[in-house]
């Protein structure tokens, strides 16, 4: 469902112009803003769209200062937190290109506030908008990109940052953690770390270039430490008596509240994790995700290469999800698996290559989003699907699930990244969607009932898919079910669902290209009070992206038994037609009472039935 501003009336006697007027106010009150680019041109779901009364059509960007003629400024979103007032904080990196010698770049954190209609907030840093100074390393600095972030109960933001780059006077370069901490005014918290800094190395010290630390993931425990999770590479490594080249190793790292390394925590506050299942080739294991579990023991999610396999004369190392679970005390869970570890393989077909990316724990679960790659082909490359996988307490394997999508004739390539526990107890998987003709992509999402099996009441089949925009990071879900998330320049804002409508599309009884119809059905998982529901004079049909043409309706019917509205239209449309439904506040209504739309008008986008 769409909101939109609610319609005034006009009194009085007017004259012509004053009509027009008014009436063109009135449909501008009532018009679409724009919305992302659909498939074919249109939005695909019919309870799930961007929002129009945050930022621009759902959009809020990321202002730049001017270039000069020395220097261009670009920015970029990774990851978002929803504060309790309703405000965002959208966090990324601020990059600096010098046009002139001697040339080159610089990066550092930038963090951006918006109100909730997708304004910046002018208390909040300067203007809105705060860029952290380059790290202190010694007598130099570093630079940083944003990886992750998570607000604290205080409403701190604490960031995770990769730290890099080769400080004045040294001969090696710095790879390292860097967790951040930002006040609620938008300056650093100086009582945090080294001035508002923690820099963590997972080498022995800082005096040698055999370390290579990727941070990727954050979260806040019940007690408030803070956890970070990533990678930690060398340049060999000894297993089972054989020197490896090229090994790397689940990294983690907790902090106390204070910003110190917790001691209680591994050795020193910090713990690797290896798999070492690669045989004596590359042993690649990452850490995609962590989270925390209610007792404290901090379960990690990425990838353990496994060994190779071999594919029309090639060998291509393949891996599959792995999960860790450590102890309060950051040593590996015996409970758990073997030994604290466990690995799940879907090997779909091409170089087998399954990767979990996110992490969720809920009523004794552990719920993993993934992806694993199927085949390839010469148009989109590798195709993929999102996995999602259920694990007991103890790692054994509850369910696994593989998203095989397929809307208006296209099939997706497609990745699990995101994964949120929604205020039903219901899970929300998220990520990109890529069509295999090649020109379509977008955001999906998928909802999952906590105890196993999609939710088909949510968009289409179970699933929304935003098309033209993907996330960047994480996706936050605000208390009114809206999603938010940063899409790479900008923050993003969906509407809520709407529960009531299960599908909405325009009927095309033949498959080819130019084939037309007129007719929209509208599917309701509520029964509609009838007398209201096929009374035509309630529904206007808008015509394009902004909804500013209308379509003239022949005749409405409503079957309370099947919960269907049918739309007759006088004209018939192509697939590639953006239509939408408007239904105006206060209007629609259950046989319970319940009005559609929580008040406000409700707009429904119509798909192209396959």
């Amino acid at each position: 469902m769409i909101s939109m501003m609610k319609m005034r009336s006009v009194f009085g006697t007017r004259s012509r112009n004053e009509v027009r007027r008014a009436t063109m106010k009135r449909r501008a009150q009532f018009s679409l803003r724009p919305v992302a680019e659909g498939l074919e041109g249109r939005e695909l779901m019919a309870n799930l769209g961007l929002d129009p009364t945050f930022g621009f059509g759902g959009i809020a960007n990321t202002p730049n200062p001017a270039s000069t003629a020395t220097a261009d400024t670009y920015s970029s979103l990774k990851d978002v937190a929803v504060q309790s007032d309703g405000k965002i904080l959208g966090v990324g990196t601020r990059t600096v290109y010098q046009n002139q010698a001697p040339f080159g770049s610089t990066n550092n954190i930038l963090v951006q506030r918006v109100n909730a209609d997708g304004t910046l907030d002018g208390s909040f840093g300067s203007g809105g908008q705060f860029v952290v100074p380059s790290l202190k390393f010694g007598s130099g600095t570093l630079e940083a990109t944003e990886v992750a972030a998570a607000l604290q109960a205080d409403g701190k933001l604490v960031i995770l940052a990769r730290a890099s780059g080769t400080p004045s006077g040294s001969m090696f370069s710095i790879n390292d953690f860097a967790v951040i901490r930002i006040m609620q005014n938008g300056a650093l918290d100086t009582s945090f770390g080294d001035g508002g800094v923690r820099l963590i190395d997972f080498g022995t010290a800082q005096t040698t270039s055999d370390q290579y630390d990727t941070p990727t993931s954050i979260a806040i425990g019940p007690n408030g430490q803070i956890v970070v999770a990533g990678s930690t590479f060398t340049p060999s490594k000894v297993v089972n008596g054989n020197i490896i080249p090229g090994s790397q190793d689940f990294a983690v790292a907790q902090l106390s509240t204070n910003g110190a390394l917790d001691t209680s925590f591994g050795t020193g506050g910090k713990q690797t994790v290896a798999f070492d299942k690669g045989g004596n080739s590359d042993n690649y294991d990452g850490a995609n995700a962590v989270a925390i579990q209610p007792d404290g023991k901090v379960v990690l999610v990425g990838y353990a290469d496994v060994g190779t396999v071999v594919i029309n004369g090639t060998t291509y190392q393949n891996s599959d999800i792995a999960v860790a679970r450590l102890t309060a005390q950051g040593a590996q869970d015996s409970s758990f698996g073997n030994n604290g570890l466990a690995t799940i393989s879907y090997d779909l077909g091409y170089d087998q290559r399954d990767t979990g990316n996110a992490v969720v724990v809920l009523d004794n679960q552990i719920v993993i989003a993934g992806s694993s790659n199927v085949s390839n082909n010469d148009i989109t490359g590798t195709i993929g699907t999102a996995t999602l996988t259920r694990l007991s307490t103890t790692a054994a394997i509850s369910s696994k699930f593989t998203l095989n999508l397929v809307q208006q004739g296209i099939s997706f390539s497609t990745s699990g990244e995101t994964l949120n526990v929604l205020s039903d107890s219901t899970l929300l998987l998220g990520g990109t969607a890529n069509g295999q003709n090649g020109s379509t992509y977008g955001q999906f999402f998928t909802n999952f009932f906590a105890g196993g099996g999609i939710n088909n009441a949510y968009g289409t089949n179970g699933t929304s898919i935003l098309s033209g925009i993907t996330a960047a990071g994480n996706v936050e879900v605000q208390p009114d079910g809206k999603l938010v998330f940063s899409s790479y320049s900008s923050i993003a804002r969906t509407t809520a669902p709407d529960p009531a409508v299960l599908t909405s599309q325009l009927i095309f009884t033949s498959t080819g290209k130019n084939a037309k119809s007129n007719s929209i059905v509208i599917k309701f998982n509520t029964t509609l009070n009838p007398a209201i529901a096929g009374n035509k004079k309630i529904y206007q049909v808008r015509i394009g992206k902004k909804g500013r043409r209308f379509a003239a309706i022949r005749r409405v019917s409503y079957d309370a038994a099947t919960q269907t509205l049918t739309i007759t239209l006088r004209q018939k449309f192509k697939r590639n037609t953006q239509l939408f439904v408007l239904i105006p506040a206060n209007t629609l209504a259950s046989v319970q009472g319940q009005f559609l739309g929580a008040g406000q008008p409700v707009a429904i986008p119509i798909v192209a039935s396959n």
